[in-house]
C-alpha cells in the first residue's frame, strides 16, 4: 500500500493478495489509490521489483484524479512481469480519451483483446512502451488495426517503443517469440496505414 507521509511516499508490501507469476509481490490499483489525492499530478514514473496487477478498471478510476496526466510510466524498467493480462485496447483508448495532455505511455497490453470502443481524433504525439507484454499469433491482426487506426487518429506522431529481449532476457514471462510477434504488429501496422491512405477510407 502507498501511503502520503511528511517526507514523501511509504510503499509497504501489500496484504491483501498473493505473489505474482514469478514469485514477486504484486501491486494493484488499490495500493496506488492515496495519489489519487494529487490533483495536478503530471508524471508518474515508478519502478518496483513487484509484478503489476492493473486491470482497465484500475486504471480509468485512478486517472479519473489526474486530467493533465502527461507521462504514465509503470514499471518499465521491471516489467509487469504477469503471464496474461494487462490493459486492454479498449483500456488505452479510454486512458487516452480521459487524458488529452498525456503523451508517453508504458505498460502491458492485454493482446488477446478485441476493441470496441471508438477511437476519438485527439491533436498530440504519443509514445507508447509495450514493456513485456506477451502476444499470441492469433492476436497479430487485431493488434496491428489497433496501433494504425491510432496512428490515423492522432494529427501529431505515434512511435512504438520495440519489444527488447535483451532488456527482457531475465524475465521468464515471456520468449524470444513475443519479441518476433511484436515485429510483425510494428511491421503490419505501416501495411494497414498504407491501405487506408490508398483507399480514402
Amino acid at each position: 500500500m502507498l501511503t502520503l507521509t511528511e517526507s514523501g511516499y511509504l510503499l509497504s508490501h501489500p496484504s491483501n493478495h498473493g505473489p505474482g507469476s514469478d514469485g514477486s509481490e504484486i501491486l494493484v490499483g488499490g495500493d496506488l489509490q492515496p495519489l489519487m489525492a494529487l490533483k495536478n499530478l503530471r508524471h508518474l514514473d515508478f519502478n518496483l521489483k513487484w509484478s503489476i496487477g492493473l486491470t482497465d478498471d484500475d486504471l480509468v478510476k485512478l486517472v479519473s484524479a489526474w486530467p493533465h496526466l502527461e507521462h504514465l510510466l509503470i514499471n518499465q524498467l521491471w516489467g509487469w512481469r504477469q503471464t496474461s493480462g494487462g490493459i486492454t485496447a479498449d483500456g488505452i483508448t479510454r486512458l487516452l480519451h480521459m487524458c488529452r495532455s498525456l503523451n508517453q505511455l508504458a505498460l502491458v497490453i492485454d493482446s488477446r483483446s478485441s476493441f470496441n470502443t471508438q477511437i476519438r481524433p485527439v491533436s498530440r504525439s504519443l509514445s507508447i512502451d509495450v514493456l513485456d507484454s506477451t502476444i499470441e499469433a492469433a492476436s497479430l491482426v487485431t493488434m496491428s488495426v489497433f496501433f494504425a487506426a491510432l496512428a490515423v487518429l492522432m494529427s501529431g506522431t505515434l512511435e512504438l517503443e520495440s519489444w527488447n529481449p535483451s532488456k527482457w532476457r531475465d524475465n521468464s514471462m515471456v520468449t524470444v517469440d513475443d519479441f518476433e510477434r511484436w515485429e510483425v504488429v510494428f511491421a503490419q501496422r505501416w501495411k494497414v496505414l498504407s491501405i487506408i491512405a490508398s483507399t480514402g477510407l
